[in-house]
Order: C-alpha cells, then sequence, then structure tokens
C-alpha cells in the first residue's frame, strides 16, 4: 500500500489560486496574460499548478516540463510536449499541432554558414507560427499553456515564451510558467532567467506570483493533513521547525515519521536515505538511472538501461511508487517520472563518481538501441552527447554534439547550437584527430561554430571563433575561402562596433574574392563593406561600393542581396544630395525586399526609407510608412528588435513636427519592449529632447547620460544627433563649457566623413552657445572671453556658408545653417532679425513649429534691440509664444515672456510683483535691475537686456541703494539674495 505523503488539500495557498482565478477570468474575457510562478525548491508550484489545473474543468489545459541537463540542451522540447496535447489540428486540418510545430523546426532555417541568411526571420516566422497554432487552440475554448522548471529551460524555450507574453493580446490563453528561486541562492540565476523576471516587471498583462514559507499555523495544518490529529504534538513541532515552512520538506519529513522513523530527521536528505535502503536492488538501479536521466523516462528506456524486464520491472516501479519517489502516472503516457528534482539531487549526491558514469553509459546505450529520446533531433542527439560525454565516450560524444548543433541551428535555437558547438570544439581538443573517424577538420567545425556564436547574440566569441579558423588553416592555398572566413570576421567585428576593424578586414575580403565569375560571397562583401562605411558616414566611398554589391547580386540572381545594396544606396544617395534619386531607390529597395521575402531585409528598408523621408523633410510620409510597417512587424514575430526601431525613427519625426505626445506615447512603447543596443539609445535621445523642451531638465540629464553610455561614437547615424540633444540641455542649465564640449564630440564624429548634413544642427548650437557666451561676457565687461566666443561664432558661420553652397540641401537644412548665421551676429553684438526671419519661414515651410517659434523668438528681439518696428515684434513674438503654449514648451515660454516683460510688450496679462520686494518698497522695474545686478551685469549690461538706456539704469540703481538701505551694488546683489523671492506663479530663468 503507497504511502500517503502529500496533503489531500492544498494549504496555504489561496491567495495565489485566487491570482490565476483572475488571470484565467481575464483570458476567457479575450485578454491573453501570462503568470511566472516563482519559490524555492519544494515550496509547491507544482502542487499549485496541478491544483489549478483540476479547477480548470472548462479550459483546455497543456504542460510542458523543462529537464535538468546542462542548461540548452533541449531546445523547444517543452513546447512540443505540451503542443502534443492539444486536441486540435493544424491550419490544414492534416497535422496534429505538435507534429507542425515540429516540421516548422525541421524546415524553418538552413543549416549554418550554407546561405549567409540572417537568422532572425526564421526565428521569428517560427515563434509567429507558434502563435498561429495556439491562437487555433484557443478557438473552442480558453487555453492554458503552462511550463515547468522555467531554471532549466533552453534559452530558445525561455526566448519563446517572453516573445508570447509579450506578443498575445485579445486571445483566449493564459501563458504560466515555473521558476525555481533560491531564498539563499549559492550561485546566481543565468542571465536568460534573470531577463525572464526583468520582462515580467515591465510588460503589461504580465504577473509574477512568489511563493512564500508556510507560516507555523499553515505547516501544522499541513502535517495534520498527512499524519492525523493523533500524532504526538511535539513530533509535530519538531516536523513544523524542521520543515521551515518548505512543504516538500514538511511532507517528506512527516511521511518518514509515518512510515515508523524514530524523530524527525535532520534533513530531507536523511529522510530519503533512510527510505532508500528500503528499496529492492531493481528499484535502487531504475532509480539511479533515473536521476542520471534527469526527467521523465519511457519504460522500453529503462528497459534498455537496466535489463530489468517484464514483471521484476513493473515490481521496481511499484517499489519506487510506495516509497513516493516517483510517479507512474505521466500525463496517459507509458513513462515514469521523479516526483521531484530535488530526489534526484540526493541520489546524484550518494551515487559514486563510477556509478554515474556507468548510468551515463548505459543509457547512451540505450538511446542508441531505441531511438527513443525526445521529439526533435537536437534533442536527442543533445541528450545522446550528453550522456557519452560523463561515461567517458567522448569520441562518440563529439561526433553527437556536432550533429546536435547543426539540428538546433536548423531549429533555430541558435544559443543551444552554440553551446553544442562549443561543446564539440572542447571534445575535439580531447580526442586524437589521428585516431578518431568522428573527429571532423577543425576550420569547417570553428565557421559552424562562430555562425552559431553569432546568430545567438554572441559576437565576440564569433569573431574569436573566426580568428582561430583563419589560425588553423594557416596560409590556405585557396584564397577563396580565407576571403570567406575574413568577410564573415568584418561581419562579426561590425556586430560588436569594432567598426575600423572591420572595414580592414572586409578590404581584405574583397582582395581575396575573385571579382570573377560573379559571385553571392563577393556580392555580399561588397555590401556589408559598403554597409560598414555608410554608418560611418563615408557615403561617397560606401554608394561605389554599393553599386558593385548590387551588380554583382543582379549578375547572379541573389534578390536579397540586391534589395540589400539598394537600401544602403539610398541612404547613401540623400545623404550626397541626390535626394529624389535617394528616395526613388530606396522605395525600389522595399519592393525588391518584398520579392524576397526575407522580412529583416523589408524592415531595414522601411526604416532606411523612413529615416531619409525625415532627413529630406517629407515628415507626414515618413511618420506614415514607419508606422504602417509595425502590425507587419509583429506578425513577424519582430517587434522587439524590429519595432523598436520603427517606434524611434517615427518618435522622432513626431518631435519634429510638434506631435509631442504621440512621439512619447511611441517612445514609451519601444522603452517598454525592452528595446537594445542603437535603438535604445535613439529612444532615450528621443526621450531626452522632450524633456528639455517641457523644462524637465533633470528627467532629460538621466536621459542623456544613459543613452551616450549606449550610443557607439563612431555611428554617424546616432552619435552626432545625441551629442546635440546633450549640448543643449547644457545650454539650457547654463553649463555652457560642457556643452561646447558635447559639440566638439559630435563634430569628432564627423571628422574625415561626407556627413555635411550632420553637421547643420551641430554648427547651430554651436553658434547658439557661442552667442550665449559672448553676450553674457560683454555685459560683464569680460573682453578677452567676448572676443574669443565672437572668434570662434564667426569661424561657425563660415563653415555654414560652405555647406550652403550647395544646392541640393534640404529644406530643413537650410533653415538650421541659416539659424547658425544669425547666432553668429548675435555673438558678434550685431542682432539682425533678417536670418532670423528666414529662418523661421523655412521652418514653417518644413512643419517643424518648435523651431519657427525659437527663430521668432530671435527676430523679436533682435528687432527690439534695435530699436525697430515694436508693433511687427509684438505680432512675431505673441505668435511664438502661442506656439509655445501649445506645444507644452515651457523653457521657451519663459524666454518670451521674459523678453516681454523687459521690453515692456502687452503678450500676456501683467504678473504680481514680489511680495518681498514690494515690502522693500521696488517697483516691478526695480526689481528687475536688482535681479540683473545680482547676476554681475554692468548698467550697460543691464540697458541691453532691458532695451532702456544707461541713464535710465543708472537712475534706478540710485532709487533701489536708498531704498535698500545698502552702500553698493555688491550690497545691493547680497541683499536681493534674499529680498528678491519669487512668487509660486512665477516661472524661473531656466538660463
Amino acid at each position: 500500500m503507497a504511502r500517503r505523503v502529500s496533503s489531500p488539500a492544498l494549504v496555504g495557498r489561496k491567495k495565489e489560486l485566487e491570482t490565476l482565478g483572475t488571470a484565467l477570468r481575464g483570458a476567457t474575457a479575450s485578454e491573453a496574460c501570462a503568470v511566472l510562478i516563482t519559490g524555492e525548491a519544494g515550496i509547491g508550484k507544482t502542487r499549485l499548478l496541478a491544483e489549478f489545473q483540476r479547477a480548470c474543468q472548462h479550459a483546455t489545459f497543456a504542460v510542458g516540463h523543462c529537464l535538468e541537463l546542462a542548461p540548452g540542451e533541449l531546445a523547444f522540447a517543452p513546447w512540443l510536449e505540451a503542443l502534443a496535447s492539444l486536441p486540435i489540428r493544424g491550419p490544414d486540418e492534416t497535422l496534429p499541432a505538435d507534429v507542425e510545430f515540429a516540421e516548422l523546426l525541421d524546415s524553418s532555417t538552413t543549416a549554418p554558414g550554407r546561405a549567409g541568411r540572417r537568422p532572425e526571420t526564421s526565428r521569428a516566422r517560427l515563434f509567429v507560427a507558434a502563435r498561429r497554432l495556439l491562437r487555433a487552440a484557443a478557438i473552442q475554448g480558453p487555453l492554458i499553456i503552462a511550463l515547468e522548471d522555467l531554471q532549466w529551460a533552453s534559452r530558445s524555450t525561455i526566448e519563446l515564451f517572453e516573445f508570447l507574453a509579450a506578443a498575445l493580446r485579445d486571445e483566449r490563453i493564459l501563458l504560466l510558467g515555473t521558476l525555481r528561486i533560491e531564498r539563499w541562492p549559492v550561485v546566481p540565476q543565468r542571465d536568460d532567467v534573470e531577463s525572464l523576471l526583468r520582462e515580467f516587471e515591465h510588460l503589461p498583462r504580465c504577473e509574477v506570483v512568489a511563493l512564500s514559507p508556510l507560516t507555523a499555523r499553515e505547516s501544522r495544518e499541513l502535517v495534520s493533513a498527512i499524519t492525523g490529529d493523533a500524532q504526538d504534538p511535539a513530533v509535530i513541532e519538531g516536523l513544523v521547525n524542521r520543515g521551515h515552512g518548505n512543504p516538500l520538506f514538511i511532507e517528506e519529513f512527516a511521511a518518514f515519521v509515518a512510515a515508523g522513523g524514530e524523530g524527525v530527521p535532520e534533513s530531507l536528505r536523511s529522510s530519503l536515505m533512510a527510505r532508500l535502503r528500503e528499496l529492492s536492488p531493481a528499484g535502487r538501479l531504475v532509480l539511479e538511472l533515473m536521476a542520471v536521466a534527469g526527467r521523465s523516462v519511457p519504460y522500453r528506456l529503462i528497459e534498455s538501461a537496466s535489463g530489468v524486464r517484464g514483471d521484476e520491472l513493473v515490481a521496481a516501479v511499484r517499489d519506487l511508487t510506495s516509497h513516493a519517489f516517483v510517479s507512474s502516472d505521466v500525463g496517459g503516457r507509458e513513462e515514469i517520472a521523479l516526483r521531484h528534482s530535488l530526489v534526484a539531487e540526493t541520489i546524484l549526491e550518494e551515487m559514486l563518481p563510477i556509478e554515474r558514469r556507468q548510468r551515463h553509459g548505459q543509457l547512451a546505450d540505450a538511446l542508441i538501441e531505441t531511438a527513443t529520446g525526445l521529439p526533435t533531433p537536437s534533442a536527442s542527439s543533445a541528450e545522446l552527447a550528453h550522456h557519452l560525454e560523463a561515461a567517458g565516450r567522448f569520441e562518440a560524444a563529439l561526433s553527437a554534439a556536432i550533429v546536435a548543433g547543426r539540428a538546433a541551428f536548423r531549429t533555430t535555437a541558435h544559443a543551444e547550437a552554440d553551446r553544442h558547438f562549443a561543446d564539440a570544439l572542447r571534445l575535439r581538443e580531447a580526442v586524437s584527430t589521428s585516431h578518431s573517424e568522428a573527429a571532423e577538420d577543425r576550420t569547417p567545425l570553428l565557421m559552424e561554430a562562430a555562425e552559431a556564436a553569432f546568430a545567438a547574440g554572441e559576437g565576440e566569441r564569433a569573431v574569436a571563433l573566426i580568428h582561430a579558423a583563419l589560425d588553423a588553416s594557416g596560409s590556405p592555398a585557396n584564397r577563396q575561402m580565407e576571403g570567406s572566413l575574413r568577410r564573415r570576421l568584418g561581419t562579426y567585428l561590425l556586430s560588436v562596433l569594432r567598426d575600423d576593424e572591420a572595414v580592414a578586414e572586409l578590404r581584405r575580403a574583397l582582395d581575396l574574392i575573385p571579382s570573377e565569375p560573379r559571385s553571392s560571397e563577393r556580392a555580399r562583401a561588397l555590401g556589408t563593406l559598403g554597409a560598414a562605411l555608410m554608418l560611418g558616414g563615408r557615403y561617397r566611398e560606401s554608394q561605389r561600393l554599393c553599386e558593385g554589391a548590387l551588380e554583382a547580386a543582379r549578375s547572379v540572381g541573389d534578390t536579397y542581396l540586391a534589395g540589400q545594396a539598394l537600401s544602403f544606396l539610398g541612404v547613401d544617395l540623400v545623404n550626397i544630395g541626390e535626394l529624389a534619386r535617394g528616395l526613388e531607390v530606396l522605395r525600389e529597395a522595399v519592393k525588391v525586399a518584398r520579392k524576397a521575402a526575407r522580412a529583416e531585409g523589408v524592415f531595414e528598408a522601411i526604416i532606411n526609407l523612413s529615416e531619409m523621408l525625415n532627413r529630406t523633410d517629407l515628415l507626414a510620409e515618413a511618420v506614415a510608412v514607419a508606422l504602417a510597417a509595425l502590425p507587419e512587424a509583429d506578425e513577424e514575430g519582430l517587434t522587439r528588435r524590429i519595432g523598436t526601431g520603427l517606434r524611434a525613427t517615427a518618435a522622432g519625426v513626431l518631435i519634429r513636427s510638434g506631435r509631442w505626445q504621440a512621439a512619447a506615447a511611441l517612445i514609451n512603447e519601444g522603452l517598454a519592449l525592452m528595446a537594445t543596443g542603437e535603438w535604445l539609445a535613439a529612444l532615450l535621445a528621443n526621450r531626452a529632447r522632450l524633456h528639455i523642451n517641457h523644462g524637465r531638465f533633470a528627467e532629460a540629464r538621466e536621459d542623456v547620460d544613459r543613452a551616450i553610455g549606449v550610443a557607439h561614437s563612431e555611428r554617424v547615424d546616432l552619435w552626432p544627433v545625441l551629442a546635440a540633444v546633450a549640448a543643449e540641455l547644457n545650454i539650457w542649465c547654463g553649463d555652457l563649457p560642457e556643452a561646447r564640449d558635447m559639440v566638439q564630440r559630435g563634430l569628432a564624429a564627423l571628422t574625415d566623413t561626407d556627413a555635411d548634413q550632420l553637421r547643420s544642427p551641430l554648427l547651430a548650437v554651436a553658434a547658439r552657445i557661442e552667442a550665449d557666451d559672448a553676450e553674457r561676457c560683454r555685459a560683464l565687461r569680460l573682453r578677452t572671453p567676448a572676443l574669443m566666443a565672437e572668434m570662434a561664432a564667426e569661424h561657425l558661420r563660415q563653415a555654414a556658408g560652405k555647406i550652403l553652397t550647395s544646392a541640393s540641401l534640404p529644406q530643413g537644412i537650410r533653415a538650421e545653417l541659416a539659424c547658425c548665421r544669425a547666432e553668429a551676429a548675435r555673438a558678434l553684438g550685431k542682432p539682425d532679425p533678417d536670418p532670423w526671419h528666414a529662418a523661421a519661414g523655412l521652418w514653417g515651410a518644413v512643419g517643424q513649429p518648435y523651431n519657427r517659434a525659437y527663430a521668432q523668438f530671435r527676430e523679436g528681439e533682435a528687432l527690439l534691440a534695435l530699436g525697430g518696428n515694436r508693433s511687427s515684434a509684438r505680432q512675431t513674438l505673441r505668435e511664438a509664444l502661442g506656439t509655445a503654449r501649445d506645444l507644452g514648451a515651457i523653457p521657451l515660454q519663459q524666454l518670451l515672456l521674459d523678453l516681454a516683460r523687459r521690453a515692456r510688450l502687452d503678450l500676456t496679462p501683467p504678473r504680481r510683483p514680489e511680495p518681498v520686494a514690494m515690502a522693500a518698497g521696488l517697483s516691478g522695474r526695480e526689481t528687475e535691475v536688482l535681479r540683473l545686478i545680482a547676476d554681475g551685469l554692468t548698467n550697460r549690461g543691464i540697458a541691453a537686456a532691458l532695451f532702456i538706456s544707461e541713464a535710465t539704469v543708472a537712475t534706478h540703481v540710485s532709487h533701489i541703494l536708498r531704498k535698500l538701505g545698502v552702500a553698493s551694488r555688491l550690497e545691493a546683489g547680497r541683499a536681493a539674495r534674499h529680498l528678491v523671492i519669487a512668487t509660486p506663479d512665477t516661472p524661473l530663468d531656466p538660463r
């Protein structure tokens, strides 16, 4: 008779069950959601899941189990297990869901290094196919998919779980996962597991249910449910104290006591060991094999591995079941499974190393004999390689690891393929090639390993592996092979932002790969080098290479490479001033990429088209192109990698267009998708610009600092823009030296490039810095610094003039350069409203209201400084103020209001005077003069700032000294710090 080792009722998890019930009700109402159940080993994650499953009679419940082999060895196996239990057929009504998914795994990609295809598309399509299958299963009613023990899942399994948690929207699907997290971890969680936890903290419709230890009361209730109320109270307290609130510990200890054991065991291990001694030799052998296998095991495999057959095996399994080590009811399948992973851990600790090695060898032989294992080639060969290596049979393990790596790559399990090839290389070193038919030549193996590492996002390891391949091949007679290796090396270097090294390797590759006959390899090398040079702003050289890549790709009929070359070529043409032709080429690039049916090429072309439409001031079309591609990116499973890029691109255009709320929404969506790399930097730069425009300088500083930490200073498509944003922030915060430094860093990135258009925003910001500094220095009578600022401004004016000689500049670039020249005139102390008026007109023509309002502010300021038409100045400033208010541009509003106050222009209702200043008897104008005295301005500087004569200033100063009872301007400035207190509705001057 089997002993009771668990409570017939779930104890202490009412709140957690209610949370799961709420999630299911949401899923039933077509609001898909995901829940992650976390806790230490034995805390009751599986029991909670089982109890919830029993309560969900109206829902389809499918469970997949992650297995404890080396991390990442059984890619997608839990998903196949879950899909196998779904009562649905594929879209064509011919294949069950698990069979269709398995076939997709087999056909989704090519082997590494053969077609040169980027892996993301096939992987994304596989993920989208999985989502379609789950949608089909949820048509008849709510569907619950549960994956147990995600801490052992392959990275690909976790990534599919993350994808579905983020992608599911209005489906009747509840996604569940259990994750073991120790309260006192000896080692940290794997990075991908940590990433999963972070995802659930940020994604909508995702929740973490953390199981805590049972309370003392709940522990007593659990003991009573297992042992009955007649148990000695002292024994019950011992069980409660030893169990530490862990249900598994309490149940195991209670079972020990119920079986007649003396006292309460000190640990779970001692309890299990006592029960192990009661097993028959056959039962002990079967249990050891199961612990080594680390999973539920088919009877046929156990028979083959143990030699225990027929009635003897049945008796052994009954023995294990009665001692509560295993369960023979595994979803109706002819398998047996360990009751808990802690059982396996305890048994493995008890076994001698030679015993573990023998059991691994027995399982390897059984896998070969029965050809069972798991449902995919990558899984079965991975398991075989694991057991062969643990058994010390390294030659056979090497062959199995290579097979496993290739199979995993075909199934888009790139992280697992990376691991298998790494194992194969390690095993190869342990095997003598001269005595092993299984050991393959090292160079091809290194190439496959590098491709798998690159596909898994491990670019630096891919670089190291290709270097090793080059070293292993020495100086190969086959120059084309060396060229292919160096082309790959250049590609991998580019992915890890080592651009200069990438360019050097790609040039060497082109010297080695023959131009005749035409080949895809040469087209790929030309296009990759063209892309590297384009990213570095060397557009004219990139143009020549991309044209060569296009010709080569077309000659060999490679549509994908042709579309890629067109995409890069279009960017080059726009940036060298061939605007219309560049846009035409980019539109063709999108069409060609669609013919190639490769999603990454399509979206790369779409993003490039949107960005160049923005560059050429076709803002409405730029936004429309980016936003129209978002649903398609979601359907292709590229929400994170491409969706963040599309959102960053569209947000930048919307900011220029004055649609700040829409831009903020897209930025927040992109950041919620856990953007990384350059797209994260772009999103942060866009959000920082919005913060600056709204006057939230502290928040802007956080975003700028974070973006600078992410952005790559050699990529001209982002770094100069980020430098301009950082410089503008420092201008508003009054840190002109830091602003000047950021501009120089931005301009340095453009040295030796053809990126004249990208210099224009930096030149405009730089001229503003010098103008602000020159005005400050003149007001303080600092002659030398003022002269230096004037000279710098004149240099910037000349630089802008050189760029303006081009006849094919977009209007937005012309507007920026016009602002640069106007700021330079301001720096020279020669205010001129005409260039500002021209700049405002250009900004208006291209639909950029914020920049237009700033130009109007400077235009009005120049009109007042020259004593011009006050009516015209009032109208210009009033229009600018209206725009600033509509946008919520607080700092710009403050500048406008301050100027209007000093010039006594009626733009807004009069402000109340400060109460403390009133009490001191100062008028509103005298208060303004006192503020400027406190800032250190001379009478001349105050006169210029307030648009009044120096004689009037002298009169105000005399009145101020008398009213404050002080004898000097210095004492008046000190008094100002105590007397001039802003009222709550008085905005502070951001300068």
